[in-house]
């Protein structure tokens, strides 16, 4: 698989987890050193990312396209 497949691969998986307000799979999303910058909650990165998208999805539902 190329890089650019590789890629495609990993926002098709973002895409969903955000369509289906999936915070595990969304946060399995990012490298381990990403970081997470929600317009209405603090800036998070590691082991708390899952629990802010928990937060996020609270608050919001996406539809992605």
């Amino acid at each position: 698989m190329s890089a650019e497949d590789e890629i495609r691969e990993l926002l098709k998986s973002y895409e969903s987890s955000l369509n289906t307000s999936d915070a595990s799979k969304a946060s399995s999303c990012y490298t381990s050193d990403g970081m997470f910058m929600p317009t209405t909650l603090p800036t998070v990165a590691g082991g708390a990312m899952e629990d802010a998208y928990v937060k996020l999805f609270e608050t919001i539902r996406l539809r992605v396209i």
